[in-house]
């Protein structure tokens, strides 16, 4: 294995909690790496941009002391790249997305009702605002409030306004979840680490309360998306 960071490049609501934790992280475990994610020290910090979270509570400075290690980023947009970028520390880098329709549409069943607005260490102003609006709205219009509000900041600075370096490999969600012993083998190649402690559960990707975007999304919502 090569020396360097491995950095996980993980976008809001792209399985980004199961590879930080559980593909890479346990990885990292095997192999006894340290681990860098955002940490916040004086809690409870509030934001309303997503990225807030890794570009203010990760010290990006002290990257530059280690020889490796797995740094992972929760809300990687193209500010934290940059910042990141600007450390000139060699690393190997891999980046999950899915499809942009069915991003939105798990953005707004899970900000309607599911995931947390606040917890002991942050609280996160926009959402709480967010869910008010949206609990009052129909499920097309509540579609239609998400995409000019979290989705768009998302789509933004994470999804459509990302391109990756070279150093990164971008693998996208379905295709993983399609074939996860192949996409393992040539995340492990690309990352450079044994392919055997990246082992994934057939059943990690099953959720049968997740609702497709063709069956939620109508002509309207489509058509809003594409001008998006």
């Amino acid at each position: 294995m090569s020396p360097g960071l491995r950095v996980f490049f993980g976008h809001h609501k792209c399985a980004s909690r199961y590879f930080r934790f559980d593909f890479l992280g346990r990885a990292a475990n095997t192999l006894e790496w340290p681990t860098v994610r955002y940490q916040i020290k004086n809690p409870p910090f509030h934001f309303r941009r997503l990225d807030d979270l890794d570009l203010f509570n990760i010290d990006f400075d002290a990257l530059k002391d280690m020889e490796t290690g797995l740094l992972v980023f929760s809300n990687a947009s193209v500010r934290v790249l940059e910042k990141f970028l600007s450390c000139d520390v060699p690393y190997r880098g891999l980046r999950v997305f899915r499809d942009p329709r069915q991003l939105l549409v798990s953005n707004f069943y899970h900000h309607l009702d599911g995931h947390n607005t606040a917890t002991e260490n942050w609280v996160w102003d926009k959402l709480i605002e967010d869910r008010v609006v949206m609990s009052g709205l129909e499920v097309v219009d509540g579609i239609h409030y998400e995409l000019n509000n979290i989705s768009r900041e998302l789509f933004d600075t994470q999804i459509f306004g990302w391109e990756s370096p070279q150093e990164v490999l971008d693998v996208r969600l379905e295709n993983f979840e399609s074939d996860p012993k192949t996409w393992s083998e040539a995340i492990a190649e690309h990352l450079q680490i044994p392919a055997e402690i990246l082992s994934v559960p057939e059943n990690r990707f099953s959720n049968p309360r997740r609702k497709e975007w063709p069956e939620v999304m109508g002509r309207r919502s489509i058509d809003l998306f594409k001008q998006r």
